[in-house]
């Protein structure tokens, strides 16, 4: 099964994707599909909500 955010980071330009989730093993796992989808060169960003507050700080988005 395919999440939400593949067809979204093959669409995007690299390193313009952030992913957030509070739960450490639904980053793990968006990781694997990641590899499995050959998007590692994408560089999306996965971010623990605990702490998104510092990843973002000088960050600014188009959309969320």
């Amino acid at each position: 099964m395919e999440r939400y955010g593949i067809p979204i980071i093959r669409s995007l330009n690299t390193g313009h994707y952030w992913g957030v989730d509070v739960r450490a093993k639904v980053l793990e796992a968006a990781l694997d599909e990641l590899e499995e989808n050959k998007l590692q060169d994408k560089s999306p960003v996965l971010v623990l909500a605990d702490e998104m507050e510092e990843r973002i700080a000088d960050v600014q988005f188009d959309r969320v």
